[in-house]
């Protein structure tokens, strides 16, 4: 495993659209609240995806090409339940992505929430990010 592998990671990155966004936060969800097991597409695949600060870019380039903007909740790996439940899967591009496969606390396991739009160019500004 290489320093910059997303096993590495001491961090990992759920995105969201704002759609999912407003239904998961508006309002904040109490703790003791039911955990989350994530979007159509998660559920459908058994797991919550997510990606490293590394592999943010191409991820939001090959599945949010249509979004101008998106919204990024923050996992930290340092919570032992995330670790316990965590398991890299090697996906179609040879890197591994990170699954959580015991759904997500919303108001205990997420540390931070952010907001990446597009710029004139179709970039994705994704600015400082923990790796």
């Amino acid at each position: 495993m290489s320093a910059t592998s997303s096993e590495s990671s001491t961090v990992l990155y759920k995105i969201l659209t704002a759609e999912e966004h407003s239904a998961l936060f508006s309002p904040p969800p109490p703790k003791g609240a039911p955990k989350w097991f994530g979007s159509p597409l998660d559920l459908g695949d058994g797991f919550i995806h997510t990606s490293s600060s590394k592999q943010l870019a191409g991820t939001l380039n090959r599945f949010f090409t249509s979004h101008s903007s998106i919204h990024l909740i923050t996992i930290p790996r340092s919570i032992p339940r995330i670790e316990q439940t965590l398991k890299f899967d090697l996906a179609s591009n040879g890197d591994k992505f990170g699954h959580l496969y015991e759904g997500l606390d919303l108001a205990e396991e997420v540390t931070e929430h952010k907001v990446v739009k597009k710029d004139a160019e179709g970039v994705w500004q994704l600015g400082d990010l923990v790796y």
